[in-house]
Parts: structure tokens; C-alpha cells; sequence
């Protein structure tokens, strides 16, 4: 989106690149507590001996880690060709610098008909206005992180918990041991 001045539309894209970067952050949280979910599920299936088969386990392990990459690369290359609305990233901007008085969204809703012999004044002087308010006070953006925050701290939660399941109750090598036993059990006793 250009409004033809390099402050303002410097600003646009910081707001929609920190906004890409938050929501990537919270959706990569969520993906990875959804798979440390995943694992400490596996793990719990396998120490109350509902999945004993070590092929099967690790198949699953393969698969649902395979879904996330996918998954994982296609937030990515969705939240990057998102197109964001320009009324809400000048809103933005606005409720991080309270004296632009609404003419960042002045300028966003005037670009398209700026050239225009009745416009053209008009739109270059708010321009002007706009430019030097967020030279002189550039603006804090008030992208909140704490949804993302919070996502990445259920996902590391859930990754610790997962990793201690593993480590007190092994749940591989009661697999293995629980497929030995039915090896054994199958086979024929010498007489």
C-alpha cells in the first residue's frame, strides 16, 4: 500500500510486520503444544499398554511430526501473503500517536484519488502534517505480544511435562519390552 510518503508508509509496514511476526509467533506456539500434546498422549497410551506396538508408535511419532512441518511452513507463507487492511494498520498507527488526529486513515482512504485536481492540495498537506508528526514522535506501536506469549508458554509447559512423562516412565522400552513378551508368549515352548 503507498500513500506517497516514505515516513507514512514505513510505518504501515512496520505495523503489518510486527502484527505477521505476533501472529506467527502464537500460531507457532499453539502448533507446538498441539504436537507435545500429541507425544504426551502417545506416551500415556503406551505406559497404560494401549499401544504396545513400537512400529506403530513410531509411525504415528513420524507422521503427525511430518504434519507439522507442513503445517508449520504453510502459517508461514499464509501470514506473509496476507493482505492486511489498510483502515486498520492506519488505526494503528493512530492509537500509538494520538496527534495524528486521524489523518493517517485521512491519507489511507484519500490514496487511490490523490492525482485528483481537487484532492491532489488537500492530500499533499496532510501528508506533510502526518510526516512530520511521526518524524519528530515516531510511533510505539500498541501490538499487544501477550497472546503470543502466552501461546509459547503453554507450548513450553507442555513440552517440559512431556519430556519428564518420558524420562520417569520410559514409554518406548515398555513398548519394546511389552512386543518381546508377546513374541515370547507366541512362540512354542520346546518340549
Amino acid at each position: 500500500m503507498k500513500t506517497g510518503s516514505h515516513v507514512i508508509d514505513s510505518n504501515l509496514h512496520s505495523v503489518a510486520r510486527r502484527w505477521r511476526s505476533l501472529r506467527f509467533l502464537q500460531h507457532t506456539g499453539t502448533l507446538g503444544a498441539l504436537v507435545t500434546l500429541f507425544f504426551l498422549l502417545l506416551a500415556l497410551a503406551a505406559v497404560r499398554g494401549w499401544v504396545t506396538d513400537p512400529d506403530l508408535a513410531g509411525g504415528l511419532a513420524i507422521l503427525a511430526v511430518f504434519a507439522a512441518v507442513v503445517a508449520w511452513a504453510s502459517l508461514g507463507i499464509v501470514l506473509l501473503n496476507r493482505d492486511l487492511a489498510p483502515q486498520w494498520l492506519a488505526g494503528v498507527v493512530e492509537q500509538s500517536q494520538p496527534k495524528l488526529l486521524d489523518r493517517v486513515n485521512t491519507l489511507v482512504a484519500l490514496r487511490e484519488s490523490r492525482h485528483e485536481p481537487g484532492v491532489k492540495s488537500f492530500y499533499r498537506r496532510i501528508a506533510q502534517q502526518a510526516q512530520q508528526l511521526l518524524t519528530k514522535a515516531p510511533p510505539t506501536l500498541s501490538l499487544s505480544p501477550w497472546r503470543a506469549v502466552l501461546h509459547v508458554s503453554i507450548f513450553f509447559a507442555l513440552l517440559v511435562a512431556t519430556l519428564l512423562v518420558y524420562d520417569k516412565y520410559s514409554p518406548w522400552q515398555r513398548m519394546h519390552a511389552a512386543q518381546q513378551a508377546k513374541q515370547m508368549a507366541v512362540k512354542p515352548q520346546p518340549a
